[in-house]
């Protein structure tokens, strides 16, 4: 009880934008982002291999 929860979204310009900066911006956070934070990923796979995206995730 207490705990204060709050989250911040940060749009693309479509799937491949998002993929293509990802690296770079993970690599910021990490200089930076308290332990207890997390950052979640989200997208739509379209009609992708699932297991493909997420190894490219990955």
């Amino acid at each position: 009880m207490g705990d204060l929860i709050s989250f911040d979204t940060h749009s693309f310009q479509g799937k491949q934008d998002l993929l293509s900066k990802l690296p770079g911006r993970l690599k910021g956070y990490k200089k930076w982002i308290p332990n207890d934070w997390i950052i979640i990923v989200l997208l739509d796979r379209d009609n992708q291999d699932c297991q493909k995206l997420k190894q490219q995730l990955e």
